[in-house]
């Protein structure tokens, strides 16, 4: 029997970095056995500007490194053409969630006869996207009544959330939230009407490599992991390690311009591969991204599947990750005080440190394991199960 053909239509795919795309792939990966997978994503591009991100993205590769076909949306000059209305965003007197909604229309025209073709198809669509692209697969979905499953990863706020994105978004089969506080804000906003097709699954992170080198001279280190956007607050953490370069380094990694001139006891690694990424985490003593924006929140999780308390602040959803006082110590926001208080307390307890990174391990393994969480996404595609006929309950 022919397997059933499942795409993943996400913004930005492998090779690119980031939790997003890391879930994209670690789903793709895991489900490669039982689906027929295709990968429907834009090229490569680290542009700000939305005209560039559509016009200029450069393809990658045609598969990605389990094999999984992967199609890059090409803007050829046509396409760039039609998507001229974009460079108005760039106007900082432009950036409104309207007239976001507005420019669609550019997208639309540029690519949703390609997007139509590719997924003709396809019996679901599971689709982690924020952007034009997700607006423009549900439209598609209603008309040729395709099951599809989102999964917008919004930072409530900030981006993702703009009406006619959240019109997209209620328009699928289910929609899946990664946290309860993730699933309580989403419905505030798109009515509690839309109650009926969402569910809670956390993503699916790979399973930890425990294999390592060991580092030498390192000793205790705090770890940063992660994009240098301001909302990571990697700039809250520099301040609150100031007066402990005596009790441990700290060590930065992640996309993003390095720090040309780091402070005492600092050591910045730029963007790190997969291979010293596990290293890192690895041999950290402990982990630390006081981020004050997020829609999950990966990399928390992919720290406690190696055993490492962690240090975040006190926001949703990053207290459903994290249990304070157990598996790490979470912080008031803001809190640069309060943020050195915890880095110090982890470092000098060895016993608390200890105990704490036992259970974080726990907790991953009770909470976040890949089978566990595999199993529902399956769950989720099974056409042929009543519940999957309709809207599922959450």
């Amino acid at each position: 029997m022919q397997p059933k053909k499942l795409i993943i239509a996400t913004d930005w795919y492998w090779p690119q970095k980031g939790g997003v795309e890391m879930f994209a792939q670690t789903l793709a990966s895991n489900l490669q056995s039982d689906f027929n997978i295709e990968i429907i994503t834009h090229g490569t591009c680290s542009s700000p500007y939305l005209y560039n991100r559509f016009s200029n993205a450069k393809p990658g590769h045609p598969v990605d490194p389990n094999g999984n076909k992967i199609s890059h949306l090409r803007a050829g000059i046509i396409e760039k053409i039609l998507l001229l209305p974009l460079l108005l965003w760039n106007f900082p007197h432009f950036k409104k969630n309207r007239i976001y909604d507005l420019f669609y229309f550019a997208y639309r025209s540029a690519f949703r006869k390609t997007i139509s073709c590719l997924i003709a198809d396809a019996q679901i669509i599971h689709c982690i996207s924020t952007g034009y692209l997700a607006r423009c697969i549900s439209g598609i979905c209603r008309e040729k009544k395709i099951r599809l499953i989102n999964s917008p990863f919004i930072h409530f706020g900030k981006w993702g959330d703009s009406p006619g994105q959240i019109n997209a978004y209620k328009a699928s089969d289910v929609l899946v939230c990664p946290t309860e506080s993730f699933k309580a804000k989403y419905l505030s906003v798109a009515g509690f009407t839309s109650k009926s097709n969402t569910v809670v699954i956390p993503p699916i992170i790979p399973p930890p490599c425990t294999r390592s080198t060991p580092r030498k001279n390192d000793n205790k280190f705090i770890l940063f992991l992660g994009r240098r956007e301001k909302h990571k607050g990697l700039p809250l953490l520099l301040s609150a390690y100031e007066g402990l370069q005596s009790m441990a380094r700290l060590i930065i990694a992640g996309p993003g311009k390095k720090i040309s001139s780091p402070p005492p006891g600092v050591t910045d690694h730029g963007e790190v591969d997969e291979i010293e990424k596990q290293n890192l985490l690895n041999n950290c003593t402990l982990f630390c991204v006081p981020s004050h924006n997020e829609s999950f929140g990966m990399v928390y999780v992919e720290a406690m599947s190696h055993g490492k308390p962690v240090i975040a602040l006190d926001i949703a959803p990053v207290n459903e990750i994290i249990e304070n006082g157990k598996s790490g110590i979470l912080v008031a926001p803001y809190d640069k005080e309060g943020l050195r208080q915890a880095l110090k307390r982890i470092l000098n307890e060895d016993n608390l440190r200890n105990a704490m990174g036992k259970n974080a391990k726990t907790d991953f393994a009770t909470r976040f394991s890949n089978h566990k969480l595999v199993q529902q996404y399956r769950n989720l595609y099974d056409l042929n199960k009543p519940e999957n006929s309709g809207h599922l309950e959450s």
